[in-house]
């Protein structure tokens, strides 16, 4: 008996183990286990403030103050401002201790010459606790000649991590383009916050990722999800917040699972607005105050209740704190509210100077006619709000914030300082005009006024040098359904582009074709396909856009080599197809291809006997493609293997339970 229940027990402790094995292989539910299935770290570990996700703007050559988290012997303090651009070195004005806080304040100044921009914070010292300590804090200092006299912000929402990641990685490669004053995210970053990959994604993409605008996140009813925030405060920052941009005042608050603010927090946002006086104030908070729809309101906070039909249930449903909010707002003269959580748009003006703002998702669930968006908003030191649509569109109209998806562009042979030219090109599929910013980065081993444009410059620019390399930076003016090309270049370029195709006949109905354009001088401008059927001195022209490399895996916008494909649909009456291709350079220079693709034998004329052909095909058509290998998860793999395992193991201590 004592032996089979000994026995009985391996068993047991042998589901346990596969239960707890396969819970971890499939859903992380610490912090710890998402800490150890990816790259990110604890945004407050070292340094408490600034962070990636409310960063510091800082001017060239005040002074700034961050937090850091140390013990008091803490010294030889070593602090750097880290870009694309290069460190720079910050001097420490003074470092004081808290004993309450156990955190230092570190008051530094900015040199007066670095290139503005969004930069990481580097950051050195020594202690007794700790010995030697290096650590950087991604993106949290943004760098400015002077503060702004008004933002354009771009604002999203409802990304839903890691659903959203591809969304959010289209969003960011266009909002580089557009390089807004700052993005703000109204909630719901991740779907839920105990799922790894969410956070995974997070970093790589935005906090941590190739974003050069800084970013602004608060929480919503989704980060609450799966551990009420907890991961959320590890990996992202705080549930609610204040940040000042010169005269402009961003405060977030958090509506948690339960939609509305408590009195606490607003209570908190009061002690903040009572301090700030003048300036323009900009609140958000993830459950929007009012309901769905567009429509204007004139009233008051002590008599909310005429327009509780107006407001979302949550807030209806907790009226008072609904009041308290709708009092700081008209008290305090709030100009801009941002919201999201409906995963609609919605804009509400009240009493004529207050503008709620509510945005489509980008990355979340979609309802019919609607799609994936940013909205830029623009808003002037004076509280005045220009809520930016697509052409012929406004506020009230749904939709009419930017669709993500419709904005191409790449830099090209290289934009790094390696190369004496560099080209771009912008094709704008928005209906609405745009001023993209456009850095060029070139060899500064000449003056740079023997640099030039082509095919004229843009209207103003600026040229800044650092570490052996010019970057012209500029603005222009791309309309509406149009595309943009513009060339900076030392040098000629006299080659032509190099040029590979090849294709696939698919079910003698559809052809695919692939096409390979590389240059290495000014760069590859555009590729297009001309066909003709069976013969015919009609060619059909198709130009060809680029295959760009944007996902959640990586953000690409710099090619010397350039991919293009298409596919032609082809009628059933043909025999064969001939195809030519040209790819232009940057130069001008061209480079052609044609070649003849036989689909099926033609049927002779009458006035000819049948002759028994077999049609010659490409090597490409000799064999079938490979077809991809599908399989079950690497998760689900794992889990069955270690089931096969244990049923093993279990047979083995049964036959010699058996024999004994």
């Amino acid at each position: 008996m004592r032996a089979m229940s000994e026995f009985k027990l391996r068993l047991i402790v042998m589901a346990l183990l596969l239960t707890l094995i396969v819970s971890g292989v499939t859903y992380h539910t610490s912090a710890y286990g998402i800490y150890e299935a990816s790259s990110i770290k604890p945004v407050r570990s070292v340094v408490w403030d600034p962070l990636p996700s409310k960063p510091l703007t800082a001017t060239l050559g005040s002074t700034m103050s961050i937090e850091v988290v140390a013990d008091s012997s803490a010294s030889d303090w070593s602090v750097q401002l880290s870009s694309k651009y290069g460190d720079f070195s910050l001097e420490l004005v003074d470092a004081v201790y808290s004993e309450e806080t156990g955190r230092w304040t570190l008051t530094l100044k900015l040199p007066s010459n670095i290139p503005t921009g969004l930069y990481s914070l580097k950051l050195s010292f020594t202690s007794e606790e700790e010995g030697a300590v290096e650590y950087t804090q991604p993106r949290c200092v943004n760098v400015t000649v002077s503060y702004p006299k008004e933002l354009l912000i771009a604002h999203l929402s409802d990304i839903h991590l890691p659903y959203g990641a591809d969304v959010l990685a289209r969003a960011v490669y266009e909002l580089n383009l557009l390089r807004p004053s700052l993005v703000v995210i109204t909630g719901d970053l991740v779907d839920v916050d105990t799922i790894s990959s969410a956070w995974k994604y997070a970093w790589s993409i935005l906090i941590d990722g190739p974003l050069e605008v800084p970013a602004y996140i608060l929480p919503g009813n989704h980060d609450h999800s799966g551990d009420d925030a907890a991961n959320y405060m590890e990996f992202c920052g705080p549930l609610y917040w204040y940040v000042q941009i010169g005269d402009f005042h961003l405060i977030a608050l958090d509506t948690a699972l339960d939609g509305y603010v408590d009195m606490d927090q607003l209570a908190w946002a009061e002690s903040i607005l009572g301090e700030i006086g003048d300036g323009t104030k900009i609140l958000m908070f993830h459950h929007p105050l009012f309901s769905r729809g567009s429509y204007t309101l004139t009233g008051s906070w002590e008599e909310v209740e005429q327009f509780s039909e107006y407001l979302y249930y949550s807030w209806n449903e907790h009226i008072e704190n609904a009041k308290e909010l709708l009092r700081l707002v008209e008290q305090y003269n709030i100009s801009l509210i941002m919201s999201g959580h409906i995963h609609t748009e919605h804009y509400v003006v009240y009493n004529d100077k207050h503008y709620f703002e509510v945005n489509l998702p980008a990355g979340g669930g979609l309802r019919e006619g609607d799609y994936w968006s940013y909205r830029l908003v623009r808003i002037d030191e004076n509280g005045n709000v220009q809520v930016i649509c697509l052409r012929g569109k406004y506020p009230y109209m749904h939709p009419s914030s930017y669709p993500i998806g419709h904005l191409t562009y790449y830099y090209t042979p290289s934009n790094d300082g390696s190369a004496s030219a560099v080209s771009i090109v912008i094709i704008n599929d928005l209906n609405a005009d745009i001023e993209p910013f456009i850095e060029f980065a070139v060899k500064a081993d000449r003056p740079a006024d023997e640099y030039s444009f082509y095919p004229e410059s843009p209207e103003h620019y600026e040229v800044i040098e650092f570490n052996g390399v010019y970057y012209f930076r500029f603005r222009v003016k791309v309309p509406a359904k149009t595309s943009y090309y513009l060339t900076l270049a030392a040098t000629s370029d006299n080659n032509p582009p190099t040029l590979d195709f090849e294709y696939q006949l698919i079910d003698n109905t559809t052809l695919s074709i692939s096409t390979l354009v590389s240059d290495y001088e000014w760069g590859v401008k555009s590729a297009v396909l001309m066909y003709s059927i069976n013969g015919a001195t009609d060619w059909i022209e198709v130009p060809m856009e680029p295959t760009i490399e944007v996902n959640k895996d990586g953000i690409k916008a710099i090619y010397s080599q350039l991919t293009y494909n298409q596919l032609i649909d082809l009628p059933e009456n043909a025999f064969n197809v001939s195809i030519r291709i040209v790819a232009e350079d940057f130069a001008g220079n061209q480079n052609e291809v044609e070649q003849v693709v036989v689909i099926r034998e033609a049927p002779p004329s009458s006035s000819e006997q049948p002759v028994q052909q077999t049609p010659e095909q490409p090597p490409e058509q000799t064999e079938q493609p490979e077809q991809p290998v599908t399989g079950l998860p690497m998760n689900q793999v794992l889990a069955v293997s270690i089931i096969i395992v244990i049923i093993i193991v279990a047979t083995v201590l049964l036959k010699i339970k058996k024999s004994q």
